[in-house]
């Protein structure tokens, strides 16, 4: 603008810009103080998994080297094994099927990628605790949004937060989940978190793209899909179309899977006393099962009683009051139900089969605080004392808890002279040789086509190779095998005609390498003939 004599103009216009930036700036500093407690959170939450991550690598890692691994990894090291050495179809010779009809876990097949970068096992535990560490930390990030979505004052949220990172860092499921073989639950509940939180923030593509890959997880995983559709279902109207759809899909992939047969490591038939049956029919079990359930709800109350403490067990870690709210209730109720009412109580009691519990569960109970705080105007004392009461619950327990866990695993592998023993059979065993070992040891020794377990009830194994290795080790832990018991197994080839040669026979552990006669299709054991 043209300034006359004064130049007033110039100055007034001067003076205008100077104000918008220094209100720009002052926008800018309230931001960036509005920002600094959830950046320093996340910060936190980074940290804290992170630390966690490293700690359960290096517990894997251990473990590994010191053979504390029994037969669930054994079939995921073979099928991981043979997938990347080019054989698409694996066998599981453990318990005599292929492998794709156990529970019909595709993701395999492009884990087994990582076989050709890396030919080692301990990765398929080291992507167990990867995915474990990494669905607390998407859980974590997305309890951090719900807060700030609610404006949560932002000392509550600190307090929160700090609670919750400590909640996880002794969540005795991970600890559990990753010092116990391998399993697909902890990837599955990891999907199931992003399909989940991508629904809660509207983003409906991006759920199904999660959603489809919890269901390459398998028949189980197909549950948590139920769960995430049934709480879709009850968050509101936006999700309420999306939630049915994805009920559907969960329930369509567990009839398919269910059709061909795809199913028989899931153990149906534990369930068939819901139906008054002892056995179930291929392809029709579950919805005979669910019929049964509805029509004679005695049979289910009558075994869920004993389990009570069990199932408390489970929920204690992450609040029993998150079940009260939407996205805390969907896949805990699935995942509790199918694990209480197995007829083995083993379900409700191994900590893996109910990982994906915790995650929503945690959600739930804070979003339950916070929902109680907005009907009581802001008022924040009952939820903060409530949360606190939770907090220490878990807080205790979860200490508790996590190391009697990992203790006991650690206590209950090999000793490091057995491992070294154990190493040495190991590397002495021909690749393309059949292997018969006993239970504690047995999944180091599956990265093969053929391999069996030797216990006190096995009267034989089939022959498959010209070479048959057999490694009983003298450990503790559940169904370890006793001494007396080894005994038994080495007689057979002591007394017998195969040309043995002995492999290792010190620190408990012994080892035979027998060259399998021409003709033999089984070998017995104990009194068992050949």
């Amino acid at each position: 603008m043209s300034t006359g004599g004064s130049g007033t103009p110039d100055v007034v216009e001067a003076d205008s810009q100077d104000s918008r930036d220094v209100q720009d700036a002052r926008d800018a500093a309230a931001g960036q103080e509005r920002d600094r407690p959830w950046r320093g959170l996340r910060t936190a939450g980074l940290t804290v998994v992170g630390v966690q991550l490293l700690v359960s690598l290096s517990l894997t890692t251990f473990l590994f080297h010191r053979f504390h691994l029994i037969e669930d990894f054994g079939i995921f090291n073979q099928a991981w094994t043979l997938i990347g050495q080019g054989h698409l179809n694996p066998y599981n010779s453990i318990y005599g099927f292929p492998f794709y009809k156990s529970h019909f876990e595709l993701i395999m097949w492009p884990l087994a990628l990582t076989h050709v970068l890396y030919a080692q096992p301990v990765v398929l535990l080291w992507f167990q605790a990867l995915t474990a560490a990494a669905t607390e930390l998407v859980v974590f990030f997305w309890i951090l949004e719900h807060l700030e979505r609610r404006e949560v004052p932002r000392r509550v949220v600190v307090g929160v937060g700090c609670a919750v990172l400590a909640v996880i860092l002794v969540n005795p499921l991970l600890w559990s989940t990753v010092s116990f073989d391998f399993h697909f639950e902890s990837t599955a509940t990891l999907f199931a978190v992003l399909a989940a939180r991508a629904l809660y923030r509207g983003r409906c593509t991006t759920a199904w793209i999660w959603i489809g890959m919890t269901l390459l997880c398998g028949d189980v995983a197909a549950l948590y899909v139920v769960g995430v559709g049934l709480s879709a279902l009850l968050a509101g109207r936006s999700t309420r179309r999306q939630g049915l759809l994805i009920i559907a899909a969960g329930l369509a992939w567990l009839a398919m899977i269910s059709l061909i047969g795809a199913n028989l490591g899931s153990s149906m038939n534990d369930y068939a006393y819901l139906a008054g049956r002892t056995t179930l029919p291929a392809g029709g079990g579950i919805a005979l099962v669910v019929v049964g359930a509805l029509t004679h709800p005695g049979r289910a109350f009558h075994v869920v009683g004993p389990r009570l403490h069990a199932l408390w067990d489970v929920i204690e870690p992450a609040g029993v009051i998150g079940l009260a709210s939407a996205w805390g209730f969907g896949v805990p109720a699935v995942v509790l139900v199918s694990s209480v009412l197995n007829s083995s109580p083993v379900y409700i009691e191994v900590p893996f089969q109910n990982f994906a519990v915790f995650p929503f569960l945690l959600f739930g109970t804070v979003s339950v605080l916070v929902w109680v705080a907005d009907r009581l105007s802001g008022r924040w004392a009952v939820p903060v004392v409530v949360g606190v009461l939770f907090a220490l619950i878990a807080l205790v327990t979860g200490v508790n808890s996590s190391h009697t866990i990992v203790r006991t695993a650690v206590h209950d592998g090999a000793t490091a002279s057995q491992a070294a023993v154990l190493r040495a059979v190991l590397q002495r065993t021909p690749g393309d040789a059949e292997v018969a070992s006993s239970l504690r040891v047995v999944g180091r020794f599956s990265s093969r086509q053929f391999v069996y377990l030797i216990g006190p009830s096995t009267a034989a194994i089939p022959v498959n190779a010209r070479e048959l290795v057999v490694v009983v080790a003298v450990t503790s832990g559940i169904d370890a095998t006793q001494p007396d018991q080894a005994a038994s197994i080495v007689s057979t080839f002591t007394r017998r005609r195969y040309p043995t040669q002995v492999l290792a026979n010190s620190d408990g552990i012994y080892a035979f390498k027998v060259t399998v006669p021409t003709g033999v299709s089984t070998i017995g054991f104990g009194r068992a003939a050949t």
